[in-house]
């Protein structure tokens, strides 16, 4: 979405704690999970909320796992 030509996104920080109402935040865009989705119900939301964090803890077990081995030398055999 975008709002006077200024992305708009909602985001989910994984194991952070805090109060970020009115602060700046920087984002960096990693991957795209899904597109934008109307939800039947609450509880659909956070189903489907629950699965994104799951996709995007995979991703990122998964990133710093290629990233492990690009450092010690191993050679990366998957492409993304």
């Amino acid at each position: 979405n975008t709002l006077g030509g200024a992305l708009l996104t909602e985001t989910h920080l994984i194991n952070f704690s805090g109060n970020l109402y009115g602060k700046t935040a920087a984002l960096k865009l990693c991957r795209k999970l899904r597109g934008e989705k109307k939800f039947a119900s609450r509880e659909e939301l956070i189903r489907q909320i629950s699965r994104d964090k799951t996709a995007a803890e995979r991703y990122f077990s998964n990133f710093q796992k290629r990233l492990n081995m690009v450092k010690s030398g191993s050679s990366v055999l998957q492409n993304r």
